[in-house]
């Protein structure tokens, strides 16, 4: 608790009048504490004295001025005022210290219940961890050789599992090999055969080259004959038929116009022949190629099957 000044001692230790005393305390803005004893008699803390004395340069002193033979009447009131706090501090420390040990005992009594009780439960949860070890000792025991004798199991099965995986992946190789080899020999039949037929074609087109040409040679020595027969023909008509020149060059017109229909007639009926066999042939070879075609899709088919079940029996493994 803190000293405590009335007005009269706050002229004292400032140095002040009473006037310029409450010019500070109104700029300051502090207004002085009434006391309980005395409503009349007011007072500063030694904090807001304190404040004063900084604000306007003032020191204060060590100690409180000595008493001058008589008290005066409101630092008595005032000291009154603090002894009466005092003795209600006091016993309000008092309660507090009969209720705190209060508090403490009953806390000690509670705390020496929980420990005895903890203490108890212990031996208790002992006793029950033991008994529970005992018991299930052999359950463990007889889980571990159980979950033991089904690992050896498992890996057994794991085990012929992965020889049968093996020897599928042997014969399925072996096989892919014999496929292999099958398709390498018929895609080389059908290689030899397309090279024979293009032999036979290339034999074909030259033998009907030669034909055509022997042909053709048979048309010009046709046509130099019939040249020929018609010079002979048309000076034969023209001793004959002399002075008749108008009857003489119709005839002519005529007969070369039947030999010229006759010539187209024969070239019309060897392009004829000439088309159809072209025609048969190249239909022939069409038919031949669509055939190996399809053929060669069939292998390739089967191969593509083949390495998509290789592919899964392995992904499977």
């Amino acid at each position: 608790m803190g000293q405590r000044y009335t007005l009269s001692e706050c002229y004292k230790v400032l140095a002040v009048d009473g006037k310029t005393f409450r010019e500070w305390l109104k700029k300051a803005n502090i207004v002085p504490t009434p006391s309980r004893a005395d409503e009349r008699v007011k007072y500063l803390t030694e904090e807001q004295v304190q404040l004063l004395a900084d604000l306007h340069e003032r020191t204060l002193p060590l100690e409180s001025p000595p008493p001058e033979g008589i008290t005066i009447p409101g630092s008595y009131k005032l000291l009154l005022e603090q002894v009466d706090e005092v003795q209600t501090l006091c016993e309000e420390i008092h309660i507090q210290v009969q209720e705190t040990d209060r508090t403490v005992v009953s806390l000690r009594e509670c705390l020496d219940a929980q420990q005895q009780k903890i203490e108890e439960e212990k031996v208790a949860l002992s006793l029950e961890l033991a008994a529970l070890e005992e018991a299930h000792a052999s359950q463990i025991e007889e889980i571990k050789q159980r979950i033991a004798q089904e690992i050896t199991a498992l890996a057994s099965r794991i085990d012929a599992q992965q020889q049968q995986v093996d020897a599928d992946r042997v014969a399925f190789t072996q096989k892919i090999a014999t496929l292999e080899e099958a398709y390498q020999s018929q895609l080389e039949e059908i290689m030899a055969e397309s090279a024979r037929r293009e032999e036979e074609q290339v034999k074909r087109s030259r033998l009907w080259e030669a034909q055509v040409a022997q042909q053709q040679k048979v048309i010009e020595t046709f046509e130099g004959k019939a040249a020929t027969l018609l010079e002979q023909q048309a000076d034969l008509l023209r001793r004959e038929m002399q002075g008749r020149h108008e009857s003489v060059d119709k005839a002519l017109i005529q007969y070369g116009q039947a030999q010229q229909a006759q010539m187209d007639s024969i070239l019309k009926l060897y392009s004829g022949t000439m088309q159809g066999l072209f025609t048969d042939e190249r239909q022939h070879t069409e038919q031949e190629m669509k055939r190996l075609e399809k053929q060669l899709q069939e292998e390739r088919d089967a191969r593509e099957v083949l390495a998509t079940q290789v592919a899964l029996l392995v992904k499977g493994s």
